[in-house]
């Protein structure tokens, strides 16, 4: 009897082993995946800043050119 019992400790705690070794390794895999999903590209985030800068440029070149114009139309008045 003592025999057996010590046989299947010995199994269980092996079947245990290699079920922690696998969950381990899935759970590495997935941080990893998630990871490369939710992680910002420096690059990306450069273009998209560059992108935001000449709109914003635009922008006020925009308003500046109108200030210019109702200045002249305020002093033909």
């Amino acid at each position: 009897y003592y025999n057996s019992l010590i046989g299947k400790i010995g199994a269980e705690s092996k079947e245990t082993q290699t079920n922690y070794e696998h969950s381990s390794a899935m759970i590495a895999q997935m941080e990893k995946y998630r990871d490369s999903v939710s992680g910002v590209s420096l690059d990306e985030e450069m273009v998209n800043l560059v992108k935001f800068q000449h709109a914003y440029d635009a922008a006020a070149k925009l308003i500046s050119t109108i200030d210019e114009l109702l200045n002249t139309v305020i002093s033909m008045v």
